[in-house]
């Protein structure tokens, strides 16, 4: 099971580091195959990674494609 996780503001604060860290950091001792932030004004997202099956070894993804904005 791979872990998605985020913080998003509509008050206008940033959204925090140590809030999307301490999600992510939990997730990590259940997911050992990876992990990853990206962050934005108003928005932090976070996932760790638990690969289950053997082709899944050489699957990653960034969280941001500096293409699409």
């Amino acid at each position: 099971m791979s872990l998605i996780n985020g913080v998003v503001r509509f008050d206008g604060m940033a959204a925090g580091d140590e809030v999307i860290t301490r999600m992510v950091a939990a997730g990590n001792e259940s997911c050992p195959d990876g992990c990853g932030v990206w962050r934005d004004a108003h928005v932090a997202l976070g996932f760790s990674l638990l690969q289950t099956l053997p082709s899944h070894r050489c699957v990653t993804a960034p969280l941001h494609d500096a293409d699409s904005g």
